[in-house]
């Protein structure tokens, strides 16, 4: 990626690139949830902490949208692996896209207490921080920062943790830069047989700090961390994001708003769903915008994982030139 682009440049780029709170939501990984696992159905839940995502223990997953709603059969595509299992199910339901609604500030008491955490943040840390103000009854949340701002610095990290793999494309157009490279932690949690250890430690060092130090309202301690949930690179220019997922997973079932069209596409021996339709976005004077929206899902059976592109924006980044990005991915 080139980096000629002025400071200034790059700050309104990661800002206002593309205002991905005020989109509808459309994004395969933004609407997804955890169902099934793989040898456990009985541990099916997710855990969320705010705007982290934590699984459940030992597992592959199985993603899943989060609205159902019905739709044909000549509606929807599905890609087997090599023993003939459905991997990926993606239809076009009977629902209509929504439209955000504008967004309306709302202070957070609590987060005057996030604010704090993150300044302590180091480079790959978790924390793990507990507020005791005596409003609220306590409780353990997190906060991590496993942001990369090269790809060599993002592989590292991934391999260090074994995240999911994702290659670095080398076909994006020379005007995106790589915004961030990040890792998603699993994070300690009781119900998790991998980290419930650890968040047991972090309980019991809670209630010892907080009897030992009564007047302290924010208790913060480091977490011991070894593994990711899923892995992802988001580049971006003055009109479009791009972002790549990679998860560990078997089975993922996606469902379009009625206006999307899909089809099926082949890179390399390799089954791609291409998916298209359009996002409707509240703009900074709360106008309606209309952004392009691409998708792309196949699966890396010798990797274990599922990979996700997305693309948002206002048409600079054409049909095309998208499927170039997943065709160089796929075969190099």
């Amino acid at each position: 990626m080139e980096r000629e682009q002025s400071a200034g440049q790059w700050e309104y780029l990661k800002h206002h690139a593309v205002p991905n709170e005020r989109l509808a939501k459309v994004d395969i990984t933004e609407r997804v949830m955890a169902r099934v696992t793989a040898g456990q159905p009985e541990r099916s839940r997710l855990r969320r902490h705010r705007a982290r995502i934590s699984f459940p223990a030992a597992v592959l997953i199985v993603v899943l949208l989060a609205s159902a709603s019905a739709y044909a059969a000549s509606a929807m595509i599905e890609i087997r692996n090599s023993s003939g299992q459905v991997t990926i199910q993606s239809a076009i339901g009977d629902r209509e896209p929504s439209t955000p609604k504008p967004y309306v500030y709302v202070e957070d008491p609590m987060h005057k207490y996030e604010e704090r955490v993150m300044t302590m943040l180091k480079p790959g840390q978790v924390l793990a921080y507990s507020i005791h103000n005596g409003t609220t009854k306590p409780k353990i949340d997190f906060r991590f920062n496993t942001d990369s701002d090269t790809y060599a610095a993002f592989a590292e990290m991934a391999e260090k943790v074994s995240a999911p793999f994702i290659p670095e494309p080398t076909d994006v157009p020379k005007d995106f830069r790589l915004v961030y490279g990040r890792v998603v932690p699993v994070l300690p949690s009781p119900k998790d047989e991998r980290t419930s250890a650890e968040y047991a430690r972090l309980q019991e060092l809670f209630e010892r700090q907080a009897a030992e130090k009564p007047s302290r309202d924010l208790l913060v301690e480091p977490v011991h961390w070894s593994g990711a949930l899923h892995s992802e690179l988001v580049y971006a220019n003055l009109d479009t994001t791009l972002t790549i997922r990679a998860v560990k997973a078997v089975r993922m079932e996606v469902e379009w708003p009625s206006t999307y069209n899909q089809r099926k596409v082949e890179f390399g021996n390799v089954e791609v769903v291409f998916s298209q339709g359009s996002n409707i976005v509240l703009g900074s004077e709360r106008q309606s915008v209309e952004y392009d929206d691409f998708q792309a899902v196949w699966q890396d059976e010798k990797l274990g994982q599922l990979i996700t592109v997305s693309a948002t924006g206002r048409g600079q980044l054409t049909e095309e030139r998208f499927l170039q990005i997943v065709e160089g991915m796929i075969v190099g």
